[in-house]
């Protein structure tokens, strides 16, 4: 449900964002740098996501098999790559900008 909630709110901000921007004088050109900056941030976002997918997989079965050291394991790493991945993803962000 967390995911799904993700995403509900991800689609909800891009609605927002298009009614707000919408509304300016070159609406057609501002629309479409917001198309473009959408597709840029979602590009940036897929890593994480990843590995917020991935990590309920392995929690859920550590969870499942009720093997607490394995479950408390997968999120330390999970905690360790998300810090290492987030700071590469901010790096090439700002590069970017």
């Amino acid at each position: 449900m967390p995911i799904v909630g993700l995403n509900v709110m991800s689609v909800i901000t891009l609605a927002v964002d298009t009614a707000m921007w919408g509304r300016l004088v070159d609406a057609g050109n501002t629309l479409t740098a917001l198309g473009f900056a959408t597709q840029l941030l979602f590009l940036l976002t897929v890593p994480i996501l990843s590995l917020t997918v991935g990590t309920v997989a392995f929690v859920a079965r550590a969870w499942g098999a009720r093997q607490p050291e394995r479950d408390d394991h997968v999120r330390q790493q999970r905690m360790q790559l998300t810090c290492i991945v987030s700071a590469i993803v901010a790096v090439l962000g700002n590069a970017g900008a």
